[in-house]
């Protein structure tokens, strides 16, 4: 408890280092933790490499030179000269340790030891009392050392000062707190809600039919206005459609962005898809099933029980379709099929489930378990697998029943490479067994990792088509979009927009920023009334090329 506690408060001197905001620079602090009479050395809450155990030599703690200085700045170097004579180059200054002299060069300038350097299982140790002396000659601005007694656990907070990347956000719409969530829905268009209540912070919602909603373009213009009370929810219903939920009666209508009725009279409406809208009817408690073209003409006869909407001309629909909800999962019974859009079946009603069309190819699923069919019914990939995802550039992930294997598949069924065994597989947007669009693709794998004192912990990893993605590369892709992806600054505690390689386009100056679609992204900051009351102030940016 009392390790946590010193942690805790190592973490809260951590925290206290921030940065002005609308200056060009900030500080950077990081985080070193190292506990006596263990390997346990840490930067920022991470395990750094070490072989050795920490000691006390004489009153002072000693950390092998090399260990500190990588974890320092990972791109430091180290070489031995004769004599007992070490040179490493930190953060572009060259410091020398000469062992039989005891004494420490950085640049130039002599520092006197506390304690005495000493190599010890051919690692060069210095006490680390004179590393607060170190980096700061090494350019760091402070670097301070505190000491943990009871725990035996020495801290050092470092702190740099560092530029801020990126430029400026351009803003199509100022940030305002006239809104109260805005949501992004392409081509220059954005849904807006105004609360029934005030002051509303950052991931706060309120559902509710006094909500006002909008409809604005990319500066802010409200282009439809639904007042308070009036609806109880406007979406996003794809393909230039609006859905409007009545507050009575359970139906629904689709309107375009001029307010005209497309589609009424149908207790449900799904966006539309290739211009055409699944749509279904309740009678006597009885859900029928067809599709509605944008003028609202049905197309497709009230025939199915259940169905999926168009993709790349065809759509899923089963005529049976029976849902039982189990203790160990779910029973489905259902004969699924695909039409055309003149509702002609070309595709034989033979599978318990079936999604959309990617690429050519639709994912399937028989008592057998997964596979995939191509637009003439043509079994391409068996059915055999457990799970399955949606092939994007011509490949995609499968698991296995017989050890939960995942393949990185092509679309012949070639095993290109084994993800991983024994984890459970799910894309980042996308659950086991939905239909939902994927969103680059990205692939997270979880184990549950049982611990001796029985407790346990989650362990992920992350992977797209090419291969295994670090941490980082994984929160870039998974909101990749336009050439940009949204992304936190862990010291300034801001978000900002990155490319590909994680370089700064857009200085993190946002407490939320969602990702571009049609050359635009929505962003937030929180701010605080007077009272103490937390609100929050909208915007809408353009994308830097445009």
């Amino acid at each position: 408890m009392k390790k946590k506690l010193c942690m805790a408060m190592a973490a809260m001197l951590l925290l206290g280092s921030m940065p002005v905001y609308g200056t060009e620079t900030y500080e950077e602090a990081t985080l070193f933790t190292a506990t006596v009479g263990t390997k346990d050395f840490l930067k920022n809450g991470v395990f750094q490499p070490l072989d050795v155990e920490i000691y006390i030599k004489d009153g002072y703690v000693m950390l092998p030179l090399r260990t500190f200085m990588t974890a320092a700045d990972e791109n430091a170097t180290m070489i031995w000269h004769p004599f007992q004579v070490a040179q490493a180059e930190v953060n572009g200054h060259n410091a020398v340790f000469a062992l039989e002299d005891n004494i420490i060069h950085v640049d130039g300038k002599r520092i006197d030891v506390s304690g005495e350097m000493e190599v010890k299982e051919g690692r060069l140790f210095v006490p680390l009392r004179n590393w607060g002396q170190i980096l700061k000659l090494c350019g760091y601005d402070t670097a301070d050392i505190f000491w943990d007694r009871a725990t035996r656990t020495a801290t050092v907070v470092v702190s740099q000062t560092k530029a801020i990347k990126g430029e400026e956000a351009a803003f199509s719409m100022a940030l305002t707190d006239k809104y109260d969530d805005i949501e992004n829905i392409g081509d220059g268009f954005f849904i807006a809600q105004k609360y029934m209540e005030e002051n509303f912070g950052l991931g706060e919602s309120l559902i509710s039919q006094e909500n006002a909603f909008f409809l604005l373009d990319a500066k802010g213009k409200e282009l439809l206005k639904f007042e308070s009370g009036s609806i109880r929810r406007l979406r996003d219903w794809g393909e230039g459609t609006l859905l409007v939920s009545e507050l009575e009666g359970n139906k629904e209508t689709v309107i375009d962005y001029s307010g005209n009725i497309l589609v009424s009279g149908y207790n449900m409406v799904a966006p539309f898809s290739e211009g055409i809208a699944r749509v279904k009817t309740v009678v006597d408690g009885e859900s029928k099933f067809g599709y509605v073209d944008r003028s609202g003409n049905l197309i497709v006869p009230m025939l199915y029980e259940s169905a999926g909407n168009f993709s790349e001309g065809l759509a899923a629909v089963s005529l049976e379709y029976d849902y039982t909800e189990k203790s160990d999962g779910y029973d489905l019974h259902a004969a699924y099929g695909y039409i055309d859009r003149t509702s002609k079946m070309v595709i034989e009603a033979k599978y318990k489930d079936a999604g959309d069309f990617f690429e050519g190819v639709a994912r399937v699923r028989t008592e057998n378990g997964v596979g995939y069919i191509d637009k003439e019914g043509k079994e391409v990939i068996p059915c055999q697998y457990k799970w399955g995802g949606y092939f994007k550039n011509g490949v995609t992930f499968v698991t296995e029943e017989d050890g939960w294997k995942t393949w990185l598949i092509d679309k012949t069924g070639k095993k290109l490479q084994l993800v991983a065994e024994g984890r459970y597989a799910v894309y980042a947007n996308d659950s086991l067994d939905r239909d939902d669009t994927l969103k680059n693709g990205v692939l997270m794998q979880e184990e549950i990792v049982d611990l001796p004192d029985g407790d346990h912990k989650h362990m992920f990893q992350y992977f797209d088509e090419t291969g295994a993605l670090s941490y980082e590369e994984y929160r870039i892709k998974k909101e990749f979009s336009e050439g940009l992806s949204p992304y936190h600054h862990s010291n300034l505690r801001k978000y900002g927009y990155v490319d590909e390689t994680g370089e700064w386009i857009i200085r993190p100056a946002f407490d939320q920023a969602e990702p571009f679609e049609g050359g635009y992204a929505v962003v937030a900051n929180e701010i605080y009334m007077e009272d103490g009351a937390r609100d929050a102030e909208w915007g809408i940016i353009r994308h830097p090329e445009m």
